[in-house]
This record gives structure tokens, sequence and C-alpha cells, in this order.
């Protein structure tokens, strides 16, 4: 029976289809089935397939390269982030979920960021000293840690993405300012990743 792996908050899972619904399956049809499993509703989840997110929900899964046993990540808007901000005024709304999304990049992702340098810079020196047999291992390690971190900061420009600040020139500014902050770092990481390449 084709499958389609899906990875969603650090676990795995097989979509399966029937081989003839699979071909003609489309976006919308795979975030009702990861609806089924993850219970996040199909508006919020959002699909990426080989560096790509999937937007149009009425293409088929195969004009997205999808065949039967791809990966797939699925990223969830967050409902709490959304709900919370229910009462308050259009701009003060804006403006928390910009500020919710720059507190996770600021608080989590950029530590992170910056201990892989340090594990890089601290690698690249054993290196040099001629510990080969660390080698492959730790550099494996490390590139897929710099895989990891880029999937993070993909999650946040796609969190910045889904803030429509409309013509709201604040919150617009802010949410600039968030993605520029987001990309650069993404830059930063590809840079220190390829070191280890």
């Amino acid at each position: 029976m084709p499958y389609i792996e899906v990875k969603w908050t650090g676990k795995q899972f097989h979509i399966e289809f029937k081989p003839e619904e699979f071909e003609n399956a489309t976006v919308h049809d795979l975030k009702q089935k990861c609806h089924q499993i993850t219970h996040v509703d199909p508006e919020r989840i959002k699909l990426l397939a080989y560096g790509a997110v999937m937007k149009n929900n009425e293409e088929r899964l195969s004009s997205y390269g999808i065949r039967d046993g791809s990966k797939v990540i699925l990223m969830a808007t967050p409902a709490k982030a959304m709900d919370n901000v229910a009462s308050k005024t259009v701009e003060g709304q804006l403006l928390e979920q910009i500020s919710i999304v720059t507190e996770k990049l600021n608080q989590k992702i950029v530590p992170d960021i910056e201990s892989y340098e340090k594990r890089v810079k601290e690698f690249l020196s054993q290196r040099a000293g001629g510990l080969q047999q660390v080698k492959s291992k730790e550099q494996k390690k490390l590139q897929d840690y710099g895989v990891y971190l880029n999937e993070q900061l993909m999650n946040i420009l796609f969190d910045f993405d889904g803030i429509l600040t409309g013509v709201d020139e604040k919150a617009r500014h802010q949410r600039k300012e968030g993605v520029r902050q987001a990309q650069a770092l993404l830059d930063k990481v590809d840079n220190i990743k390829s070191l280890v390449m």
C-alpha cells in the first residue's frame, strides 16, 4: 500500500493511501489524513517536501514530486498563540503574534545556533589536531544538527509568513525585522554547516 512518511515534532508516521487514490491525491487530501492522526486543524498545517512548501491545496501530490515512500515535514501554526490574542485590538493581536514568534527565535533558536557554532569550532580544532577517529561520527552529527537548525528557522519564517499585517505599519515593520533576523540566522547556520561538509 502506498504511503508517505510524515515527520512532525520529532515523530514520524506513515500516511497510507489506497493505490487508486494515491495517484490523484492532492495536498488537501494529505492534510486531511494528517489531521486524522495529529488532530491539528488542516488550516494550520503547512507541508514541506524537498525544501518547498506545498501551498496549493488542490494540486496533486505528484506535482510536488511526492511518490510512494516520500518524506514530508508537517508544520503547524500554534493554536494557543493564535487563540490567546482574540480579545485584543487588531494591532495588539498582530504585535503579540509577532512578539511570540520573535521570542521563540531569540530565547530558543539563537542560543542553539551559538552552541552549534562553538561545537563546530571545537570539531575543526580537533580535526586540525589530527583526531581522525572522531571525525566521521561527529561530523555527521554536526551536519544533521545544522539541518535541524535550518528546519527550526524555516518554521520561524513560516510563522512570520502566517501573520497578515495588512496596512498596520508598526506590525509590518516588526514582522519585517523578525523575517530579516531569521534569514540572517539561516545564512549563518548555512555558513557554519558548510565548514563541516
